[in-house]
């Protein structure tokens, strides 16, 4: 009978553990390539169907599309340019932009920057061949090459706190993104 409890025990772990394996977002990413492809899939059919990106739907493809980490300093990291994969982008990008959040895997990463409004000005392709355009109007970008997709937006810091659940920030942060645009740059590989 002693046996038969731990038997019962094993298979009812062994299938809750399968169970969040199958499902968590992150796990099921990891795991399951075919997961992976189906989330940037519906982001990418979503974008093209309504002809803009979706800042919720990015970021749940951020954060579900491979685990990684996130850095965060509200002084700044790096400068943009100093980052390996922004230097290979045919984006115009300002050289003095300094990310405040930076998200890594070993399949994304992603750089945000809070762009004083006054200094925000339509996202300009370079001239580049070899890139395949899938959206490019005043504020939003999506270009694939080989296996990577880029993505680079400018939204509202209302959108942002929509997209990042942020609805009622201290008054140290409403200093920090007063009068500012949340601006990404995302490179993704398939």
């Amino acid at each position: 009978m002693y046996l038969s409890i731990i038997k019962k025990y094993i298979l009812f772990t062994t299938i809750i553990i399968l169970i969040y394996s199958l499902f968590a977002p992150k796990l099921s990413s990891f795991l399951y390539p075919i997961k992976r492809h189906s989330i940037l899939d519906n982001f990418l059919k979503n974008t093209s169907i309504n002809h803009t990106i979706d800042a919720k739907l990015f970021w749940q493809l951020r954060d579900n599309y491979y685990p990684g980490y996130i850095d965060i300093d509200k002084n700044g990291l790096h400068p943009l340019n100093e980052f390996p994969l922004v230097k290979n982008v045919p984006i115009e990008i300002g050289k003095n932009l300094i990310p405040i959040i930076h998200f890594s895997s070993r399949l994304i990463s992603s750089y945000e920057v809070l762009l004083e409004k006054s200094k925000t000005k339509a996202l300009l392709l370079k001239n580049n061949d070899d890139w395949i355009t899938i959206l490019h109007n005043n504020n939003e970008i999506i270009l694939t090459k080989d296996k990577y997709i880029v993505i680079v937006f400018i939204k509202s810091i209302s959108e942002m706190s929509k997209a990042n659940g942020l609805y009622e920030y201290k008054d140290r942060d409403k200093k920090l993104l007063a009068n500012k645009n949340w601006y990404v740059i995302t490179v993704i590989e398939r």
